[in-house]
């Protein structure tokens, strides 16, 4: 039996507690009887404790880390966790420095990171990927970043590992819908999106393009492109950001802008990674601005459109050679947008088709990070 400790970004919002609950997939098609340590801070309500085989410890117990750590075949450090913020960068040297007095072997799975830009940064996190005996990256763009450090670590680019998992029942997202009013039999679009506003981070204006008038514009395409789609579909948001407010936040923007803003229901709650699947499953077109709502729909092969905000989510349309259907944020034209939805309803059946067939290697690769685990983990 391997044991096997994991860490990385943070289980707030369901789309990082997938890139854990893939990871624990990938862990168990390895060894099946193996014990995984989640070393985290989820809330209670988290479906990592759920999980057979996994147990938690809070990162702030440093002595049952460090216990777990020493007695752990390998450490993985799952997904987004290397941010270039003073505080982040700290957790990560802290959690790589332990991991290396226990002699215990360091690896990154489904690697995503951005350009380092400042010296403190690539001295930092030049260290810690160096202390990696391999690293799978989930795209081109974080391959560069972490190339461009100049690090001796093998880096491998692998499709995301959240591509390998699977929705949950039917009968659960009936019953999710059913609770709201909406009926699972007649025609669905979903919509999640980020909540564009002016307290967003500096950075995070910075890197997005962001302007007051780009984000009135943009919510104003997308009230426009539910107008029409309300005659066809029952309209459902989805929500996806760490807190429910936010999500709350980003629909009055549209709902603002549209002729029937009750035609939007809103009342989901929060929903935990296969359940929120379960749900897309169901949709015959999602409106998605979130990289992780884009891989849902991949898994699950439901139409969707594209709202990019940054390189990750045209990327993956790429791979679909669905990158027609993928516009910037920024740059949203409400004809163009509509013209496009009206496209994507009118053919979703042929689109579903193309999706289930592009999407095969994808999940292909996204398996092969078990093949990496596999390498450094003890054999059962």
């Amino acid at each position: 039996m391997s044991r096997v400790c994991l860490w990385g970004t943070s289980l707030e919002k369901a789309a990082d507690e997938a890139q854990f609950l893939a990871v624990v997939r990938l862990v168990k098609h390895v060894d099946a009887t193996a014990e995984i340590t989640v070393l985290a801070r989820p809330s209670r309500r988290s479906i990592i404790y759920d999980v057979a085989g996994v147990s938690v410890i809070r990162t702030a117990n440093i002595a049952a880390v460090s216990a777990a750590l020493a007695r752990a075949d390998l450490m993985i450090m799952v997904g987004g966790c290397f941010m270039e913020s003073r505080s982040q960068a700290a957790v990560c040297t802290g959690v790589t420095m332990l991991a290396r007095l226990c002699r215990t072997p360091v690896i990154g799975v489904g690697v995503t990171a951005f350009p380092y830009r400042t010296a403190w940064g690539r001295q930092v996190y030049r260290k810690i990927f160096n202390a990696m005996e391999a690293i799978s990256v989930r795209e081109p763009s974080a391959q560069t970043a972490i190339s461009d450090l100049e690090i001796t670590t093998r880096i491998t680019q692998l499709a995301d590992p959240r591509l390998v998992l699977v929705p949950a029942a039917d009968s659960v997202a009936r019953g999710l819908l059913r609770g709201q009013g909406i009926s699972f039999d007649r025609p669905l679009a979903c919509v999640t999106l980020r909540h564009l506003h002016d307290r967003m981070p500096g950075w995070v204006k910075h890197s997005h393009n962001y302007s007051s008038e780009a984000a009135d514009r943009a919510n104003r395409a997308i009230a426009g492109v539910l107008d029409a789609l309300a005659s066809v579909a029952q309209l459902v948001l989805l929500p996806m950001h760490p807190r429910l407010d936010e999500d709350v936040a980003a629909s009055n923007a549209i709902q603002a802008h549209m002729r029937d803003p009750t035609a939007l229901h809103v009342g989901l709650p929060q929903l935990r990674a296969p359940e929120l699947m379960a749900v897309m499953k169901r949709c015959d077109l999602i409106l998605a601005s979130r990289l992780a709502a884009g891989l849902f729909a991949v898994a699950t092969a439901t139409p969707f459109i594209g709202i990019g905000y940054e390189q990750r989510l045209q990327s993956l349309m790429s791979e679909l050679s669905l990158e027609t259907f993928v516009l910037p944020w920024f740059d949203l034209d409400s004809k163009r947008l509509q013209v496009m939805a009206e496209h994507v309803w009118a053919n979703r059946e042929r689109i579903r088709a193309t999706m289930i067939s592009a999407s095969e290697p994808l999940v292909q690769s996204a398996w092969a990070n078990a093949e990496l685990i596999a390498r450094y983990a003890r054999k059962p």
